[in-house]
């Protein structure tokens, strides 16, 4: 238990993000590697582009090839399984022939599966990269001193520098000339958005314990001109849900700081008038295509509605008790995200509505905890940051629930530390880790 406390000094939420990541790893194993291994057989033929590269399964009509070198033709597998002395299969190598028309490279499974299988794996292994540096990221913060996060010239560091890693974005975005969201750094890591809502959280919870309330203009002016212009940014990439997450966020935490009734409505409709306007003047057609795929995904089922139906029929097969742990290939088949926002999809599928009430069960019992903690401590910084990180976490829950049961518009907004993302995982592990800060001077003082 020492061993346990050193690294976080509440052993209940531990033990949850413990839970989480090996269900997390179970189900990306599930989604990448499972249907690989069901479908390999040595003598099945991939089709690169070129030689051992960019290869995928030949399989047309749910029948899987293999290369008979005695008449250098295709055959469906099964003939070589019921009469395997009437050919002789490719046993290495590659070789060219035609395929539809046109000549294509192909390779026996066995040539390239341990390449294949450690490159399905990928995700599981950055995953649990990313867990075991996250401990000592919980390690490290928890053990740190949180009054030096009150210190107002490391709280505006962190914003200037979250609101220049946003530009970043922007800039990106803007000169690659795509019409494509661009939301990272680096590739598909390091995504800005999702650290800036730790800033955002530590920002208000300074500025507001700081100042007392935000009743003076001056003062709300200031603080929305903070939370609008990060807002501002992420619609540039464009990520309006983003954008209105990081809004509710706010203006709730404004609200529980303690403001006056008017700057809370004022607050409330800047907000909504900013996340309206933008919508209107750059985002219309974007998002008027998401609102008609969710009102009616059966209009656009191989576009825009194509997510939305798999992921209704995914949990629709899965039913009360699941089709079984790995029988369930339907969202990992079918939902490109079905290991990021539509995780829960792939869940409910394998281990029915009973498993999903599990995993809602401790996802509860961590917001709650987070809640009660915050009656504990003394200071209004250190109750709106713990606030602010349960409400980081309650709000993801609920938009990506809602949006696998089609309840609101499709938004990518990860399900924390059960998602696959990085960034995502280890922003909410900061923010764990801030909390364990000041759980632990807490303790300190109890005792």
């Amino acid at each position: 238990m020492k061993f346990v406390e050193r690294i976080y000094p509440d052993g209940r939420i531990l033990f949850i993000v413990v839970f989480f990541f090996f269900l997390s790893q179970i189900f990306l194993f599930i989604k990448h590697v499972f249907p690989f291994l069901i479908e390999y057989h040595p003598n099945a033929l991939l089709i690169c582009k070129e030689p051992y590269k960019g290869c995928e399964l030949l399989k047309r009509d749910k029948l899987r090839f293999f290369y008979d070198t005695t008449t250098s033709r295709l055959r469906p597998l099964s003939e070589l399984f019921l009469y395997p002395k009437d050919y002789e299969p490719l046993e290495e190598g590659y070789a060219r022939t035609k395929f539809e028309g046109s000549e294509v490279i192909v390779v026996p499974y066995r040539e390239v599966f341990w390449k294949e299988l450690l490159r399905r794996l990928n995700k599981n292994i950055k995953l649990f990269v990313v867990f075991i540096f996250s401990l000592f990221i919980l390690a490290f913060l928890s053990n740190l001193n949180h009054k030096k996060l009150k210190e107002k010239k490391l709280i505006y560091t962190l914003i200037v520098t979250s609101g220049i890693l946003l530009v970043i974005v922007a800039i990106k975005k803007f000169s690659s000339g795509s019409s494509s969201p661009v939301r990272w750094l680096f590739g598909t890591s390091i995504q800005p958005s999702e650290f800036s809502k730790i800033v955002l959280i530590l920002f208000l919870a300074h500025y507001i314990s700081d100042k007392g309330s935000l009743t003076k203009w001056i003062n709300f002016l200031w603080v929305m001109f903070i939370i609008l212009a990060h807002a501002g940014l992420l619609i540039l990439q464009p990520d309006l849900g983003m954008a209105f997450f990081v809004l509710l966020l706010s203006v709730t935490l404004i609200w529980i700081g303690g403001v006056a009734k008017r700057i809370l409505f004022i607050s409330g409709f800047i907000s909504l008038a900013f996340v309206g306007g933008t919508f209107y003047l750059f985002l219309s057609k974007h998002v008027g295509k998401r609102l008609q795929s969710w009102l009616d995904p059966f209009a656009d089922p191989y576009d825009g509605g194509y997510q939305i139906i798999k992921s209704l029929q995914a949990i629709t097969k899965g039913g009360l008790l699941g089709e079984g742990l790995g029988k369930g290939l339907h969202a990992a088949t079918h939902i490109r995200e079905s290991d990021t926002d539509y995780i829960i999809s792939l869940i409910i599928e394998n281990v029915g509505l009973i498993g999903f009430a599990v995993i809602l069960f401790l996802q509860l019992i961590l917001i709650l905890r987070l809640l009660k903690i915050s009656t504990y401590v003394y200071g209004m910084f250190e109750r709106l940051v713990i606030i602010g990180v349960a409400l980081n976490i309650a709000y993801a829950v609920l938009v990506n629930y809602a949006m696998a049961f089609n309840l609101i518009p499709p938004k990518g907004i990860a399900l924390p530390f059960i998602s696959y993302g990085l960034s995502n995982y280890l922003s909410h592990i900061i923010g764990l880790g801030i909390v364990g800060s000041i759980y632990r001077r807490y303790l300190s003082v109890l005792n």
